[in-house]
């Protein structure tokens, strides 16, 4: 019984040990897949969040990564090969330096890895693979894997590249970096809602001035309020529409993703709409209709002719039609 527990033991030891140094274990929505976010936590001492600078990130890995891979035994590598690796490393330090990263534009619900970006940013690993195989090369990896993680990319030329570096497919997924979705891509003006924005606000500001004006001068005339409290209604309208269609979902943080910039036309508008209704309604619904009313009947106190040639003291009142 002694001995079976004994075995037991060693067993679930050697099955922690096994899965420990298993190098397919992935890190989902971290900077890397095979080591996680190990970089971080041992440079700073705690765990990155949402709020981590994204830059500070990526470097960190990378610098980490490639003193990982200084540091072990390669002895069993042949001189070139050695070589190799010692090269490969010093252009990640050189890359690092340049600290031109690219982002992941396709995923907000996932950090990916990303080959080359739309903007030809290349990743770490692209890189390195760049500057050993020529661009070309690069590009067509991107071509068939631009978002996929280095362990599961199945492709012969890279297969045959990654046996000249002097560094296994394990060691080159440990640099691969994963990128965050860029919040910032949703914040941007469309054309059409950026022009009725400046009409409807050219518009509708001119009609609360001219409103204004009026207010002050006491004029009746109801046409211009009219106008205004239906212009106005409608870009209220126009800006509610834009305010209420920014919510993209939420990130892998599970933090919500906006628009703030069509927010904030949305606001623009709602406001400017806001102010020129109720300076419409004010001026249309002003008691200046009741006070003139009151005007049509005038009274005057004075001296008033008789019939017989008299001269007499009263109160006369006229009633204007």
């Amino acid at each position: 019984m002694k001995h079976l527990m004994y075995l037991a033991i060693v067993a679930a030891m050697w099955a922690l040990t096994a899965c420990s140094g298993n190098p397919a274990v992935n890190y989902p929505n971290t900077v890397n897949p095979i080591i996680g976010d190990e970089s971080f936590i041992r440079t700073f001492g705690f765990a990155p969040d949402a709020h981590t600078d994204e830059h500070l990130r990526v470097s960190t890995h990378l610098a980490y990564a490639e003193q990982l891979l200084r540091n072990k035994d390669v002895s069993h590598l042949s001189p070139a090969n050695r070589e190799q690796r010692n090269h490969l490393l010093d252009l990640l330090a050189e890359y690092r330096t340049e600290g031109i990263f690219p982002v992941n534009y396709d995923h907000p619900d996932a950090r990916k890895p990303c080959f080359i970006d739309k903007d030809q940013r290349i990743c770490a690993v692209g890189y390195l693979l760049e500057q050993t195989a020529g661009r070309a090369a690069a590009e067509a990896i991107n071509a068939k894997h631009q978002y996929e993680e280095l362990l599961a990319m199945n492709d012969p030329m890279l297969d045959s590249w990654i046996t000249t570096t002097g560094l296994t497919r394990e060691e080159l997924a440990t640099i691969q970096p994963q990128y965050v979705f860029p919040v910032s891509t949703y914040n941007h003006f469309n054309t059409g809602e950026s022009l009725i924005t400046a009409l409807g606000s050219g518009t509708n500001a001119f009609i609360a001035i001219q409103n204004n004006n009026q207010i002050k001068s006491k004029s009746t005339r109801k046409l211009l309020p009219a106008v205004g409290i239906s212009t106005g209604l409608l870009q209220v309208g126009f800006g509610a529409i834009l305010f209420g269609n920014t919510d993209y979902g939420r990130d892998f943080y599970g933090q919500p993703i906006y628009n703030e910039t069509q927010r904030g036309m949305g606001l623009l508008n709602m406001g400017i709409g806001t102010t020129t209704t109720l300076l419409s309604a004010w001026n249309l619904l002003d008691n200046r209709s009741i006070r003139l009313q009151s005007q049509k009947v005038t009274w005057n106190a004075g001296n008033f002719s008789l019939s017989s040639g008299q001269v007499a003291m009263g109160l006369g009142m006229m009633h204007r039609f």
